[in-house]
């Protein structure tokens, strides 16, 4: 097996790391991360995930901290090192708790994993091209977070701000034990930017405890409850976060960033040999919308995003059975050989893939007239049925939108 060099510093909590049945907790450290430690407790190795279906973590890492690995200017609120020392931090999401904070480095071929909080975000190997310091940090959210009667459990930011991956990381958080009737959990990521939660496909399946989403990017996630299917047998989310309907000048063309439809999310975990896999089918939405006096004019492509974790039972029953790659292995389990997949990790530990159709969809173009008051839209389009009024919201070249129907999107403006 092999072994992933992975340096782990500890403040505020206690992080597992080791290989196979060598684990170490390492305790809190008192007086910044350096204290008190000897070159040896400072390096530390993390085996491959020895995972079931909880033990993936996805797409993210955060806003929430300076390049240096100390948080600064997170979306969501006060935070403080775990040496006492406030950061300078934003007050958008309103966190004021002290945080809890683990820090590591990803290494460019052995990944790395940080563990903080119940959430765990495992980054396989090939990810980063550059041995990367990041931190994970956990705060509690506050009466001003933003929809904060939906968010369940704590704020977890990866960090450093900009932080990004050429395939995806898997981010695993808690899920409450009794949820209440007609809600279902979704790990949504704080759009620092549009101000708003934009909700990542998600596998979960009812009576699991834990929710798993994957992504490229980095930021603060948490778990939101909102109305829909709570999952059945192959599960389902179905949530998109609401937005503050602040109104705001829309002329401009905006391209889509992410979309999110009551259509839902669906998961399926799937049997191999004495492994699983997980299958998770998001409808999303690309393209551009115009805005130009009291015309509108968009041009959207729908298409099917599958997403694989194939756990490393799993992976080496499908190597074993002749899938020498990732991709091989994600094509396997969707059974469908028209996606093209961008997987990390390899086929001696375990796949996670995120893939689309390799035919692109056409787009399809709709115009119209559009009013708007206060904060509401109304889009008539020119030929076809008449729309719901959406809310909306223009903030710093962001537009977010969210009809009450409960299917969502937001888009950057164009230069």
């Amino acid at each position: 097996m092999k072994t992933r060099a992975f340096t782990i510093l500890l403040l505020g909590a206690g992080l597992v790391a080791g290989c196979g049945d060598d684990l170490q907790i390492l305790t809190s450290v008192d007086g910044g991360p350096d204290a008190n430690m000897t070159d040896g407790e400072k390096d530390a190795n993390t085996s491959d995930s020895r995972d079931g279906a909880g033990d993936s973590a996805s797409d993210a890492l955060g806003d929430g901290s300076r390049a240096d690995g100390n948080v600064s200017d997170t979306a969501l609120g006060d935070a403080s090192m775990g040496d006492g020392s406030a950061a300078d931090s934003g007050a958008d999401a309103g966190v004021d708790a002290a945080p809890t904070m683990v820090m590591g480095t990803i290494t460019t071929t052995g990944g790395g994993q940080l563990q903080v909080g119940g959430a765990t975000v495992t980054v396989q190997g090939g990810t980063v091209t550059a041995d990367t310091t990041v931190t994970l940090t956990t705060t509690q959210p506050v009466s001003e977070t933003p929809n904060r009667i939906d968010v369940s459990g704590s704020l977890y930011t990866l960090a450093p701000a900009g932080t990004s991956f050429s395939s995806p990381i898997s981010v695993t958080l808690p899920v409450p034990a009794n949820l209440p009737a007609g809600k279902s959990p979704t790990v949504a990521w704080y759009d620092d930017v549009a101000k708003v939660w934009v909700a990542l496909p998600s596998a979960w399946r009812s009576g699991d405890a834990q929710i798993t989403a994957l992504t490229t990017r980095a930021g603060t996630f948490s778990v939101l409850l909102g109305e829909g299917s709570s999952g059945g047998p192959q599960g389902s989310t179905t949530y998109c976060p609401k937005i503050e309907s602040c109104g705001g000048a829309l002329v401009g063309t905006y391209s889509l960033t992410s979309s999110c439809s009551q259509a839902g999310t669906t998961t399926e975990v799937r049997v191999f040999g004495t492994g699983k896999a997980t299958l998770v089918a998001t409808t999303e939405r690309s393209g551009t919308v115009t805005f130009t006096g009291e015309a509108f004019q968009e041009s959207f492509a729908v298409s099917q995003r599958r997403d694989v974790v194939a756990d490393e039972a799993a992976t080496s029953f499908l190597k074993d059975a002749g899938k020498a790659t990732c991709a091989a292995i994600a094509s396997e389990v969707l059974q469908l050989d028209a996606y093209s997949w961008v997987c990390s990790g390899d086929v001696n530990s375990r796949c996670v893939c995120s893939g689309r159709p390799t035919q692109a969809s056409e787009p399809i173009t709709v115009t119209g007239t559009f009013t708007t008051n206060g904060g509401k839209l109304n889009q008539v389009p020119s030929v076809g049925l008449a729309r719901p009024v959406q809310d909306y919201c223009v903030r710093d070249n962001a537009l977010s939108l969210r009809d009450n129907r409960g299917n969502a999107l937001t888009a950057s403006k164009s230069p």
